[in-house]
């Protein structure tokens, strides 16, 4: 994983968050934080710090947090960083599966046809995506504290157009802005590509917005 961040450095050092003994969660909230000494695309050396940034996240403002992060970097002397983000992501998609085959073998044992079915549970992920890249988006240029709250408003905005904009005869238009009536019905395979674009549109948008944001606020 880390051999990618010294193609053409011999030596990097690298920041790792580390939670759980897993890596690459969150930086900003991270409670510990590897420092790997990368030499020709090998760790030579890893040392775990207690940063607990999680702790002291709302202490002061978020530049003063920024320029926490930003000191640990320069004390360090870190030039790459391999936090969270993609494994958001990574989770739609292992869950997307895992629903696909749970409708798959549901579908088998009684008999039924289950290909479009399964094939139909790829509009969840892409829905799901959409809302990843709408967090992100509202983490980077925003605030990261904030991004998971306003995913969840999108959601609940949306479920609630589908729900009651027929019911009470609102105009079309206000149902129109619920991303979930533009996917047709893929359980049976009746696709209406303009979700599954607009769905991609707005997670990859999304990510590479909030990419944008976080650069823009970097401290050199």
């Amino acid at each position: 994983m880390l051999e990618t961040y010294a193609r053409r450095e011999a030596v990097v050092i690298v920041a790792v968050t580390v939670a759980d003994g897993r890596v690459g969660h969150g930086l900003g909230r991270a409670e510990t934080v590897a420092v790997a000494d990368v030499r020709d695309g090998k760790v030579q050396d890893w040392t775990e710090v207690d940063v607990h940034w999680g702790a002291l996240h709302d202490i002061g403002s978020e530049g003063e947090h920024h320029a926490r992060i930003v000191r640990f970097f320069r004390e360090h002397h870190i030039e790459r960083v391999v936090a969270g983000g993609a494994a958001a992501l990574l989770g739609i998609v292992v869950t997307t599966v895992l629903f696909a085959a749970g409708v798959g073998v549901g579908s088998a044992i009684g008999g039924l046809a289950s290909g479009d079915a399964m094939v139909g549970c790829a509009a969840l992920g892409l829905y799901a995506a959409a809302i990843v890249g709408i967090g992100v988006a509202v983490g980077g240029l925003w605030r990261t504290s904030l991004a998971a709250e306003v995913a969840s408003l999108a959601v609940v905005a949306t479920y609630l157009l589908d729900l009651v904009a027929p019911p009470l005869k609102l105009p079309d238009w206000v149902h129109q802005l619920a991303l979930t009536v533009h996917f047709g019905q893929p359980m049976v395979g009746e696709w209406d590509m303009v979700g599954v674009v607009a769905s991609l549109a707005i997670a990859v948008g999304g990510i590479l917005l909030g990419a944008w944001g976080m650069r823009r606020r970097d401290v050199d």
